[in-house]
């Protein structure tokens, strides 16, 4: 992989579904191809991968939950992909991520520009 460190993401997910239908959901929306455990387009790959430090628990524990949730995207640009259509790709994750009930969380240089600013100390309201 080769990564545009500037425009690099990590992307923490807490989902409750199986890797493989998180990877497709994500497939379809960008889409891109899934390589194993990567969504691969002409601009940009996402790895989806299990967190090592999930733990149930803590996921749901403020401040800082997000480290231990299910799963973590690394969103990586590749040459030629441009800051601004990056922080759409980004955005657009998170949106979709937030409207298909998922909790998640933007790490990134570029966090302020991103909605909710990457949905740090916001979560997805749980339905009544």
């Amino acid at each position: 992989m080769n990564r545009t460190d500037e425009l690099y993401c990590q992307i923490y997910v807490d989902a409750d579904v199986s890797s493989d239908e998180l990877l497709e959901k994500v497939a379809q929306l960008v889409g891109g191809t899934v390589d194993i455990d990567t969504v691969c387009t002409a601009n940009y790959e996402i790895d989806i991968k299990k967190n090592e430090d999930f733990k149930p628990k803590c996921r749901h524990e403020e401040p800082d939950e997000f480290v231990y949730f299910r799963y973590y995207m690394d969103v990586d640009a590749l040459p030629g992909q441009q800051r601004p259509a990056q922080i759409a790709l980004v955005s657009k994750l998170l949106e979709s991520l937030w409207s298909w009930r998922f909790q998640a969380v933007a790490a990134c240089d570029y966090e302020k520009e991103l909605p909710k600013a990457g949905g740090y100390k916001w979560r997805v309201p749980v339905p009544v």
